[in-house]
């Protein structure tokens, strides 16, 4: 009897407490993916056919929510993006991507990974150094491209990873410190080596800035962008991001099979296969 009243009175006191106003735990779940939302728009000045202005459309639209959501972007702000036949590089400034078009025969995946990079300039602003600015850009091409299993086939990286062209560059002796490549201060097209130099900065930036972002943290590029200047010794970084280059076993390439036939790139290619060949370094 006296258990049986025990149980009674358990139970009654268990029906008070589901009648109070107590408080509600709830499961945390991991929340979905956020629907990004943006406006671009599509100027043809070059007056290409219409089939071509819609693929490109097509392609810009499906890109775009790639760069946003690799730089974490909700609602980023609105962009126009001009189909252009008097320019000869693709160019960002306060919302406006213009892209190089020959209309007489317009390459798709060119003028595609031209937005591509440009709209990384779009997504992480323009008040940063060359080194962070053309980094992200390359390194946000990259990124949305190998998505794919893909590797961009323009400018810079032409057909090979930014991290098979900093293994070439190390293997070469030409390789500049990461020190020397984040203090860089500007694209010098005075003279053709600084404009190789320059280039450079390009693919050791994207190279870079895509490794540092996997390892630290979005958040720890955005403040470095915003610093220009990294979060802590560029000498502990630097051995860092190399040490990853070399594990992953990669293998020479000839720069001149790989670079335009245009003689400022070739001359890239003769530097670097000469510094390569005095090394004794065959690909």
């Amino acid at each position: 009897m006296k258990y049986c009243l025990s149980w009674l009175f358990l139970l009654c006191f268990l029906c008070f407490l589901s009648n109070c106003q107590a408080p509600v735990i709830t499961a945390v779940y991991p929340k979905p993916k956020e629907r990004i939302s943006f406006e671009l728009k599509v100027i043809d000045q070059a007056q290409l056919h219409p089939e071509v202005v819609k693929r490109l459309e097509k392609n810009f639209l499906f890109y775009a929510e790639k760069v946003y959501r690799y730089h974490q972007k909700i609602t980023p702000h609105p962009v126009k993006v001009f189909l252009s036949t008097t320019i000869g590089v693709g160019s960002y400034r306060r919302g406006r991507i213009d892209l190089p078009v020959d209309p007489s025969s317009p390459n798709e995946n060119f003028i595609t990974e031209t937005f591509i990079h440009e709209l990384g300039h779009h997504a992480t602003g323009s008040n940063s150094s060359i080194f962070f600015k053309e980094g992200v850009a390359s390194a946000t091409l990259e990124e949305v491209i190998s998505l794919e299993d893909k590797l961009p086939q323009s400018w810079a990286q032409y057909g090979q990873s930014n991290d098979a062209w900093v293994y070439l560059f190390q293997e070469a002796g030409e390789l500049n410190s990461l020190e020397v490549l984040v203090n860089w201060p500007r694209y010098f097209f005075e003279t053709i080596e600084g404009d190789y130099r320059s280039w450079q900065i390009y693919v050791a930036g994207g190279s870079f800035i895509r490794w540092y972002i996997k390892n630290y943290g979005y958040h720890t590029f955005q403040e470095s962008f915003r610093r220009k200047q990294l979060h802590k010794s560029t000498a502990k970084l630097e051995k860092e991001w190399l040490t990853s280059i070399k594990k992953q076993n990669l293998s020479l390439f000839s720069p001149s099979q790989q670079l335009p036939k245009r003689p400022r790139y070739q001359w890239y290619a003769q530097r670097l296969e000469k510094a390569l060949a005095q090394k004794n370094k065959k690909f």
